[in-house]
């Protein structure tokens, strides 16, 4: 039998697969402490998620071209569905 090399993963590809690691853990803690945020932060902490989730978007979607890596998009679409509960949540309660 011939045995097929493992894909590589190159560099770039990680620091995405990093990043929305980080963006889930990121809506995540705002999620459970948006109660607890003052003013300010109210503000400021969805705005700047909001802006991070954009450019993350545009990154995943120019990333996930071949159609093996189409799998980077799900985390992306949850964490932006969990944002705007939270969002719409911290605002109405």
């Amino acid at each position: 039998m011939a045995k097929t090399a493992p894909r590589r993963v190159n560099g770039v590809q990680k620091l995405v697969l990093y990043l929305i690691l980080a963006n889930l853990l990121l809506v995540t803690g705002y999620a459970l402490m948006a109660s607890r945020l003052g003013t300010v932060a109210a503000l400021a902490v969805p705005l700047l998620l909001v802006c991070y989730n954009l450019l993350l978007s545009q990154l995943v979607i120019r990333r996930s071209r071949r159609t093996d890596d189409t799998y980077i998009l799900y985390p992306v679409v949850i964490s932006i569905l969990v944002l705007a509960f939270a969002m719409l949540r911290a605002l109405f309660l």
